[in-house]
Parts: C-alpha cells; structure tokens; sequence
C-alpha cells in the first residue's frame, strides 16, 4: 500500500511543478523594448552552476550583465534586442523573466554590504 501511496504523491509533485513551470513560462515574456537604455531582464540559470558561470553564459550571449539576482544564478541582464531571450536560452538560461517578476527589483547591486 505504500507504493501506491508514493506514485500518487510523485504523480501530485510532477503535476505541481508542471503547473508552477506553466506559470512561470506565462510571466517569462519581458515587458521592457529591446533597444531602450534602461530596458532590463533576468536569465534564471540552473542553481548547480556557479555565479561566474551563469555571469559568463550572460557575456557570451552577448548581453550585458547588471547585476546578480537574489539567487547568484539569476543575472539581470540588459535587453539588447529581439534575439537577445533566444541567445540566453541557447547559453543555458532555464526562463528568461521580467527582474520584478523574479524578484530583482529590490536586489542590492554590492552583495559584499548586505
């Protein structure tokens, strides 16, 4: 009876973060305009890599990194122009989202004073 207990309890989780994934992919189309100056997204990468990986997977997308997120593998990144999501993506970004709505908005840009 425990196993059938668990396959629903994995079955309710892979449900549960497909919906959370669903969600999250909604809110990962940028409101900001390529081009603008002050234009600004956040590439969410993988949490197992490092901060300067995920800082050198912004550069080599061409980008230009800001800061860091609230999670070092969040990179708010400036919004070069139409490509710039895809380019992310091809370097490994899992979302690319909008920083309020990864919760960047408020990120102190010198960690190193927190």
């Amino acid at each position: 009876m425990t196993t059938d207990s668990s396959a629903g309890f994995g079955r309710a989780l892979v449900l549960a973060v497909g919906t959370a994934l669903m969600l999250v992919g909604a809110a990962a189309v940028p409101t900001a305009q390529p081009g603008k100056s002050t234009a600004q997204i956040a590439a969410v990468f993988a949490p197992w890599i490092t901060s300067d990986d995920a800082f050198m997977r912004v550069i080599a997308a061409g980008a230009r990194p800001v800061r860091v997120g609230r999670v070092d593998t969040i990179i708010v990144t400036t919004l070069e122009d139409e490509t710039t999501t895809a380019r992310l993506r091809d370097q490994g970004a899992w979302f690319v989202l909008d920083p309020i709505v990864a919760g960047d908005c408020t990120t102190n840009t010198n960690k190193n004073e927190e």
